[in-house]
């Protein structure tokens, strides 16, 4: 008898299987290119984040961008000799 009213309970208490297919795809968006996307960085120095607001397209250049030159800089590292 508890069993049976402890399942219930918790069917009760659990999303229906269509509410819960549906909140992940919209977590899964991604702004639109032409969307504004605001983010909070750090700054060397200060203990205060500071917001920065750019496109879509502009922080995947600089994703770009920063990649290519950590590449350019690990690729052009001198050998170290002792």
């Amino acid at each position: 008898m508890i069993a049976l009213m402890l399942s219930v309970a918790l069917m009760a208490a659990e999303p229906a299987a269509g509410e819960a297919a549906a909140q992940p795809a919209a977590k899964a968006e991604k702004p639109k290119k032409d969307d504004m996307v605001c983010k909070r960085e750090k700054v060397i120095g200060s203990r205060l984040p500071v917001r920065v607001c750019m496109t879509q397209v502009d922080w995947d250049q600089r994703a770009a961008d920063d990649k290519a030159n950590l590449d350019a800089a690990q690729r052009n590292r001198g050998l170290s000799s002792n």
